[in-house]
């Protein structure tokens, strides 16, 4: 294909130009096709994404529905099994209010440890089967709840589910389980969401049975095997979060995403037709696409009609030219056209004139006109701010894309029009500007004008403005040229900021305001259990004692039983109160941080034990210790109280061995106490670190359970963490992380806050 711009093409001005904008549409029209393309991708992945966010909150939604059925199954459980134990018409009546206050709720019983339903609110939707069969081996078996599977109700047919919670002594014994019957199709209020037009929530139990969906929409009725329609549920069942396409109900193509409920090993999920997603992508680029296939149009349309003019001018001043070379001047008329077309015809009747003499100078300056015209149009084309040109009748002479999309015209439409005509609520401040400008010859830079156009009625825009005047050869200002920059956006966000900076203030004041009166309650609370609870007790042990010793002649043995017991029982609140103390003065009465080496605070520990360990036959090793900054007595009673744990809980059959080392990992220090003694079950990993908390009754290992909840508040409050890893009848290593000291800074870590 020959190059139309060669030399020696004989494509007309008006192909030319239309060949130009061929050029110039053709990969715009390419470039919107592949961001459809681009933008339906990113919007089918952003709407998966979205669907496992939904999926995971309606997972954590409905497991917080099940904890608050078992909270309050764990109530009535203590209300029945409280002393005096209710009667069967009173606990029927506890029953039946808490069923009234929870929709989801069909059916409450109270039954045996075996099972035997003793009251139950409503019987014909019970499910003794399910109970018996179901729930209660589970519990029987150690565990503290158990949820059914979907099931049919076998008097009234409802599709229904049962929640079943064991009550059990301070002992661990059995004393009856509580359970409740669902109905699914009331959990609405729940987990309901609506997040557009056709999303769906649903929920799945460990079979695969569908269970509830949100809108219903008759296709999926409970009682469903999604597994057939879906397999790829049954990655969720096992664990794994899983997002894909999948076949709907009617056969659709939807964007799902499951999430499973890992406590009761239900599935959770939520999906959206894809078609719907495609949609909204199309129906965003729709407008978009519309307007640049008629802007194509109309550049197309306009470039054939101003080429006609433009030709026909030129063929005059070829014909002019030809002449003069000619040596045939003759008489030059002015030739109508665009601006530079008449500068051009001027041009050539001076050289007709002098054609000899000024034939040289006249090309040289055809030749910077041309240059000159390249570069306005140039910068007008690819600027990003608006660019204008005003005449001393304030109308626009020139402007650019940018700027008739600021005033919400075109281009076409700005060119002739007044300042007053275009954007009115701008032209008062406008047309003083350019007075200005006119009448003293000076720029104006970085003023800012701010008001409403006219593609965007009752919107105040906000813009920077230069007005720079345009002079003539004599130096007169014979129009301005001015730049507009918005920044709307920028405004707003400076307001959003000071508004979020105004309101985060204020929220840190009344965070420390709220920290203070805690701190200031938690002191009194301190005072009251070291003083004003300590004394009565105090006086109860002493006349126990003196019960004992000088009236035990005239005391029965029952009655020498129960001041023995009323003296334990004394003893052992003292013993909590204490306890109580301790753990609250690790954060009122912390020590001041220092540089603390670890291996002397072990070595002094294991000194002070030594009547201890030399007791029970153990073997304690220390391995090296690192160097660190804290309170040196929290730590000195961390290790103390870690250290006393393995030794008390050791195995009666084999030599027990503690080992206390520590190395640096990453950016911290990690000491841990190992011993061989019993261990424990990890599933209690989060409760022996709970104040008054024990795995073993009172007789078996002595202590009030609150030696590791204090080791784990001084942790906290060296920003530490304390885990540990256990296995029943092999031992136990506790894993203390400490920060390593900030040489750099050249100072010491604070201790955490209350």
């Amino acid at each position: 294909m020959r190059n139309p711009f060669s030399p020696h093409s004989e494509m007309g001005i008006g192909k030319r130009v239309c060949f130009l904008l061929v050029v110039f549409f053709v990969p715009l029209l390419l470039l919107q096709g592949f961001t459809f393309y681009r933008w339906s991708r990113e919007a089918v992945e952003v709407e998966i994404r979205a669907n496992l966010d939904l999926a995971r909150t309606v997972a954590k939604t409905f497991e917080s529905f099940i904890n608050d059925v078992l909270h309050t199954q764990f109530a009535l459980g203590l209300a029945a099994t409280a002393s005096p134990p209710p009667t069967p018409d009173s606990l029927k009546r506890i029953l039946q209010g808490v069923e009234e206050k929870n929709p989801v709720l069909r059916s409450l019983t109270w039954s045996d440890p075996e099972g035997v339903e003793l009251v139950s609110t409503n019987t014909a939707v019970k499910s003794p089967s399910i109970r018996v069969q179901v729930l209660v081996p589970r519990i029987l078996s150690g565990e503290e709840y158990g949820v059914s599977d979907l099931h049919d109700s076998p008097n009234t047919g409802e599709k229904v589910f049962v929640i079943g919670r064991g009550i059990r002594d301070v002992d661990g014994r059995l004393q009856g389980i509580v359970s409740c019957v669902c109905n699914p199709e009331r959990l609405d209020p729940v987990l309901a969401v609506q997040r557009s037009k056709d999303t769906a929530i649903s929920l799945v139990d460990s079979k695969g049975i569908h269970v509830y969906r949100y809108p219903s929409n008759g296709h999926t009725p409970a009682g469903v095997d999604r597994l057939e329609r879906q397999p790829i549920i049954r990655q969720a069942l096992d664990g794994k979060e899983t997002a894909a396409e999948a076949r709907g109900p009617l056969g659709e193509t939807r964007l799902a995403a499951f999430a499973p409920i890992r406590s009761i090993g239900w599935v959770a999920a939520s999906s959206r037709a894809r078609d719907e997603v495609i949609e909204s992508t199309l129906h965003t680029l729709l407008p978009d696409m519309v307007l640049m296939l008629l802007v194509t149009l109309a550049a197309f349309g306009a470039a054939v009609i101003l080429s006609r003019p433009i030709s026909a001018a030129i063929h005059r001043l070829q014909d002019h030219a030809a002449a003069l070379g000619q040596g045939q001047p003759g008489v030059f008329e002015i030739v109508l056209g665009p601006r530079e077309i008449k500068s051009l015809s001027e041009t050539f009747r001076e050289m007709a004139e002098k054609v000899r003499s000024r034939e040289k100078a006249l090309l040289e300056s055809e030749k910077n006109a041309r240059l000159h015209v390249a570069e306005i149009e140039a910068i007008y084309r690819s600027a990003h701010v608006g660019l204008c040109i005003i005449d001393r009748d304030f109308r626009y002479v020139r402007v650019n894309e940018r700027l008739a999309e600021m005033n919400g015209i075109s281009v076409e439409e700005n060119a002739g029009k007044t300042i007053r005509e275009v954007v009115p609520d701008l032209a008062d401040t406008a047309e003083r500007l350019a007075e200005r400008v006119f009448r003293t010859g000076e720029a104006i830079l970085n003023i800012e004008l701010s008001g409403t156009t006219g593609n965007r009625p009752g919107v105040e825009r906000h813009f920077i403005q230069h007005w720079i005047p345009f002079k003539d050869d004599s130096g007169e200002v014979i129009g301005i040229n001015v730049a507009v920059n918005e920044i709307t956006d920028q405004k707003r966000m400076e307001e959003e900021l000071r508004r979020s900076r105004d309101e985060l203030e204020i929220r840190v004041e009344e965070r420390t305001a709220e920290l203070e009166r805690k701190n200031q309650d938690l002191q009194e609370l301190t005072f009251v259990a070291s003083h004003d609870l300590s004394e009565p007790l105090r006086k109860i042990q002493t006349f126990a004692s003196l019960l004992e010793t000088k009236k035990a002649n005239i005391l029965d043995e029952e009655s020498g039983i129960y001041v023995a017991r009323m003296k334990e029982s004394a003893n052992r609140m003292q013993d909590l109160l204490e306890g109580l103390l301790k753990y609250l003065l690790v954060e009122i009465k912390g020590g001041e941080f220092k540089r603390t080496r670890l291996h002397n605070v072990v070595s002094e520990v294991v000194r002070d034990l030594e009547p201890m360990i030399r007791k029970v036959g153990a073997r304690v090793e220390i391995r090296p210790l690192p160097v660190v900054v804290g309170d040196p007595g929290q730590l000195r009673q961390l290790f103390w109280n870690l250290i006393t744990n393995s030794l008390k809980y050791r195995r009666r059959t084999a030599l027990t061995e503690v080992k206390i080392g520590g190395e640096m990992e990453g950016g911290s220090f990690r000491i841990t106490v190992e011993d061989n003694g019993i261990g424990f079950d990890e599933k209690y990993l989060e409760k022996i670190f709970l104040p008054f908390q024990r795995l073993h009754g009172k007789y078996e290992y002595s202590g009030i359970g609150i030696g590791l909840a204090i080791c784990k508040k001084i942790v906290d409050r060296h920003r530490g963490t304390l885990i540990a890893k256990s296995d029943p009848g092999k031992g136990t290593t506790f894993i203390v992380t400490l920060p390593a000291p900030n040489r750099k800074a050249n100072g010491e870590p604070k201790p955490s806050a209350p």
